[in-house]
């Protein structure tokens, strides 16, 4: 039976080692509860959120869950960090049931609707404990779907068997699985996402998202493990606009990670409306096992409610000893990445400490590599890799350390002042590839004539190799034997390296009985940098033995940083943007590679279709957590953490404008819990606002109008002065503006708060299913609405955001009350598309001082409007309904007429009288926006 005639199928799964993922429901106690707690607890959500949690208590009378304990279950098998998730069975079917030519009903009372394509409705029956799919032919596709309910996040799972395991001729697609159907589900439907699950006539087991048009979200992957003929169990997950599919064997340990993933970046696939699931099986071109019977059970659609790490596991009991008990908290991911972390390394020593981020990601990585980032009081040179040895720091002078900060994206770096650095001697191959990269700055006034910057140790006949400094502001090098008698030099080149900031490569190639070389240099801000080369006759390089900085130590003014030795070559460029900080890269695009550079944090987004992609400034050093809040806050969206899988969902700014409700409860029909009210008050009034870029400029945006204006009450309008300064990390000062303005349009938003709006769950189910999956659908940011409220108190609908929510979960009770802040500041203006765009967010150009022309009495239907000046209300059909604002009262107007002023608008029953005089104005007017 359908909840709540039957308790709620909330599952809690652990992670327990090698036992996958392991169902532990029947140990939750129900007498406790069960409370999650997701996003920000109150309506003031300026800073990042506290980690989401999840509070239960396991039954612990076996011991199993004490960690310490040898004799328990799963001992050896969980600890701190064992993952946690909770998920809602909305729908479930085990098959228990025989029908012919349909599938009928799942356990919880949901219809399947079934398609084909070259088939009829005799190749679908549940029996023994199956429904299956029978395909008789080639290139035919069966379709079962669950229609009557749709869903946004969801996943869906199913057990498929086959009866052969040999594939022959050609593939079979068993358990295609189905999320986000947007139209019929018939054999025509053209707009759904598929998990393309295939068997190959190799026995390989491929998988591949993709929108039914043929649009590949992920590309094809072949799975560790073949078809055996042992049923598969599959699923597939949609959230936000990722996608995430995963196959194992069935009865067997569920894995830990999901097989594939994808998101759909892409316009068409944005702002979708909640669709249907389904189950599709196929069989290709080719192929000998017809008629195949595809058969399924212990189909699964979940609603996830949260995901994430059990850090304590305190065993509690009574004082009898009978009752043993386990009170768990479980966190999000934003707990961990919390807890005692470290500034990360600038961006240009992490790319040079991990060779998969340069351009060429198959280079090996640096033999030697010495950042010189090392703060200033260092007695040696610390090396950027593992287990490598410092440089050593000799002769009579004291290194001037961290000292220039010529690049952002490098911590500043350090001069000799006429010291020595020595790296260890290496024992490295030759390939007949030597290459030294290094960052040179050299102030205005130049350097000592002659002095060296930097001497390479070569196992060659040539021995030496040393780059020096030219009077006049060349580079010069000279090629030594191994008794250090000079080979041939450069000559004086022309770099002009005064003042000129730059990333010097020397690199240096066998060529038969010679060796070439090439000196290229790319000063900071130029668009490309040249190249200097000559030859060595008569020599080889060898492999390179060691690097010395200031070998003579003459090096006096000039800072040397990022000092790298390599027996290839790479290019000059492969640490470019890095240099630069990464400067105007997308908040996104920063999150998403903050993530994979650190330890592949799982990260989706939530974008909007509208041009999106916030540049962000300089990547600092600072906590990854920091950074990647950062990132979130300039884009001015949310850094969320998601409940489908342990990771982060960014929610563009952008995406929160214009939403449509996910839920949508009537007041008048009891669907919001007691108690509710609206509340007047300044929490949120900020009226006057600095906006500041790190490292930058600051732009000021105040109101001086209107109710909510800085101007003091005493003068008639106005609210006093609320003044708030917030620093934002964008690439340029010109972003400021906007971020300003927009800050003091929430701040001055002139609509009551409605702090919690509650819901009972079990009521919502008693009235619709979809009611009660819509608000098991509501996640972090989406917008609400509530109708038909109170008479006299609340005008129109109310239109809320939901930062946060608190869910309590026990047996036949589930609660959600969520935190709201106002929706209307977010009602963006748009163009309308085409004729008869009637969106509620089309802009609606109104003319000023507008009034009731004569007293309209309550239960009117013709207002009498007067324009005194300026142009007149629009009498064009295709620009109604109109929704008015007559004196604080919403007012849907369906035509107007006349060509002068007074004009006639035809409205719905005014709930009230207006008197003359009355302002009338376009209710809650959309605004412009960034």
């Amino acid at each position: 039976m359908p909840f709540p005639k039957d308790p709620e199928d909330t599952r809690y799964e652990l992670y327990l080692a090698t036992l996958g993922w392991v169902d532990v429901t029947r140990d939750v106690y129900n007498r406790d509860g069960v409370q999650i707690s997701r996003g920000y607890t109150s309506e003031r959500t300026d800073g990042a959120a506290s980690p989401q949690s999840c509070q239960l208590t396991l039954k612990n009378h076996t011991g199993r869950y004490s960690p310490r304990n040898p004799l328990g279950a799963y001992y050896g098998k969980f600890g701190q960090n064992t993952p946690l998730r909770v998920s809602t069975v909305v729908t479930r079917d085990s098959f228990n049931r025989t029908v012919v030519n349909e599938w009928g009903q799942a356990d919880t009372g949901d219809d399947y609707y079934l398609y084909w394509l070259s088939g009829s409705v005799a190749d679908f029956d549940v029996t023994g404990g199956k429904g299956t799919h029978t395909i008789g032919g080639t290139v035919q596709y069966r379709i079962s779907t669950l229609q009557d309910t749709r869903f946004r996040d969801v996943e869906i799972r199913a057990t498929v068997s086959l009866p052969f395991t040999d594939v022959t001729g050609g593939s079979v697609e068993p358990a295609n699985l189905i999320v986000g159907g947007q139209n019929s589900a018939g054999a025509g439907a053209t707009d759904y996402f598929m998990l393309e699950l295939r068997i190959t006539t190799a026995e390989a087991i491929t998988v591949r998202l993709v929108h039914v048009s043929g649009f590949e979200i992920a590309p094809l992957r072949t799975l560790a493990f073949p078809h055996t003929g042992v049923p598969l169990r599959v699923a597939f997950q949609s959230e936000g606009q990722t996608l995430r599919a995963k196959v194992w064997r069935a009865g067997g340990p569920e894995p830990y990670a999901w097989d594939i993933e994808g998101g759909f970046n892409y316009d068409e696939f944005i702002d979708r409306a909640a669709g249907w699931v389904g189950i599709r099986s196929g069989v290709s071109g080719g192929n000998t096992n017809t008629p195949v019977v595809f058969s399924y059970d212990d189909v699964e659609v979940r609603v996830n409610r949260f995901h994430g790490e059990v850090s304590a596991w305190p065993s509690q009991w009574d004082t009898s000893g009978n009752d043993v008990y386990v009170p768990i908290q479980a966190s999000g991911i934003r707990r961990r990445l919390s807890q005692g972390q470290a500034p990360l390394m600038s961006p240009v020593r992490r790319a040079h400490s991990t060779a998969s981020f340069y351009s060429d990601p198959s280079a090996p990585p640096h033999l030697l590599y010495y950042p010189i980032e090392d703060e200033n009081g260092s007695t040696v040179i610390a090396s950027g890799l593992p287990n490598r040895g410092p440089m050593s720091i000799t002769g009579a002078g004291t290194p001037q350390l961290a000292t220039d900060s010529s690049y952002p994206g490098s911590a500043p770096f350090g001069k000799p002042n006429r010291s020595r650095w020595t790296s260890p001697v290496i024992s490295a191959a030759a390939t007949g590839e030597v290459q030294l990269l290094m960052l040179l700055s050299v102030p205005t006034t130049g350097e000592n004539d002659l002095a060296t910057f930097a001497q390479i140790g070569c196992s060659g006949t040539i021995g030496f190799v040393d780059l020096f400094y030219h009077a006049g502001g060349d580079l010069e090098i000279n090629f030594y034997d191994r008794g250090r008698a000079l080979i041939v030099g450069s000559g004086a080149m022309d770099t002009n390296v005064d003042g000129r900031p730059m990333i010097v490569s020397l690199q240096m190639v066998q060529n038969g009985g010679n060796v070439d070389w090439a000196l290229f240099y790319f000063p900071k801000g130029a668009a490309s940098g040249p190249g200097l080369g000559g030859s060595v006759a008569g020599r080889t390089i060898g492999a390179p033995r060691q690097l010395l900085i200031s070998p003579y130590t003459q090096v006096a003014n000039s800072a040397i940083g990022h000092a790298v030795l390599r027996n290839d070559i790479i290019s000059i460029f492969a640490v470019n943007t890095q240099l630069n900080g990464y400067a105007g890269e997308g908040a996104q695009e920063r999150i998403a590679r903050l993530c994979l550079e650190n330890d592949g944090i799982s990260n989706t987004f939530i974008r909007s279709s509208i041009l999106d992609g916030t540049p962000v400034g300089v990547q600092e050093r600072k906590a990854l957590l920091d950074l990647l809040d950062e990132a979130s806050k300039a884009d001015l969206g949310y850094l969320n953490e998601s409940r489908d899988v342990l990771g982060l969902v960014h929610r563009f700014g952008r995406s929160l404008y214009n939403q449509d409700a996910v839920l949508t409860l009537d007041y008048a029909g009891g669907q919001v819990q007691p108690p509710f009210g609206q509340v007047d008050d300044d929490l949120l009034l900020v009226n006057d606002f600095t906006a500041k870029r790190a490292n930058g400029s600051t732009y000021r945006a105040t109101q001086e109008t209107g109710p909510l204006a800085l101007t003091s009450p005493t003068s008639g309008t106005g609210a006093g002065r609320y003044v708030d300064e917030q620093e934002y990390n964008v690439e340029s000062d010109s972003q400021l503006p906007d971020i300003a303005t927009w800050k003091v349009h929430l701040g001055t938003v002139d609509e009551p708060r409605y702090p919690r709006v509650r819901v009972n769950l079990a009521k919502l189910a008693l009235i619709s299913k979809q009611l009660y999956v819509d608000s098991l659908s509501v996640n972090l940011q989406d917008r609400i609405e509530i109708i038909n409220p109170k008479e006299l108190v609340i005008n129109g609908t109310i239109s809320q955001i939901v930062p946060g929510y608190i869910e309590d979960l026990a047996s036949k009770q589930h609660n959600i009350e969520f935190v709201c802040i106002p929706g209307v500041p977010y009602e963006i203006a748009e163009a309308a598309v085409a004729t008869g765009d009637t969106n509620p967010w089309v802009f609606r150009a109104e003319t000023d001082g507008s009034t009731v022309n004569t007293t309209a009495a309550a239960g009117a239907t013709s207002l009498s409007v007067a324009t005194p000046s300026g142009p007149l209300w629009t009498t064009i059909a295709d620009d109604f309904p109109l929704y008015l604002d007559v004196g604080g009262i919403k007012v849907r107007a369906t035509g107007c007429t006349g060509t002068s002023s007074p004009q006639t608008f035809t409205v719905d029953a005014l709930p009230a009288a207006r008197a003359a005089g009355t302002p009338v104005s376009v209710w809650h007017l959309p605004v412009l926006a960034q």
